[in-house]
């Protein structure tokens, strides 16, 4: 009798740390995308701001855009 409450124990046990083994794999790959989703908009950020300090407006010109951009 109590091999047998000891057995069901044993198995019940295992299935739990299998589905918890599951999950945490899971969430650990998730954060991993996330990891690299973020990198990738850091990325593409920076190109853009990069891009932008590149400019070839003088001073001048600059003050006139913003001048008339909102008209």
């Amino acid at each position: 009798m109590f091999l047998r409450i000891k057995l069901i124990l044993v198995g019940v046990v295992g299935s739990l740390s299998v589905l918890y083994a599951a999950y945490a794999r899971g969430r650990a790959s998730q954060r991993a995308i996330e990891a690299k989703k973020t990198l990738e908009n850091y990325k593409e950020t920076r190109e853009r701001i990069d891009e932008a300090a590149n400019t070839s407006r003088t001073a001048d010109d600059a003050r006139k855009w913003l001048h008339n951009r909102n008209k």
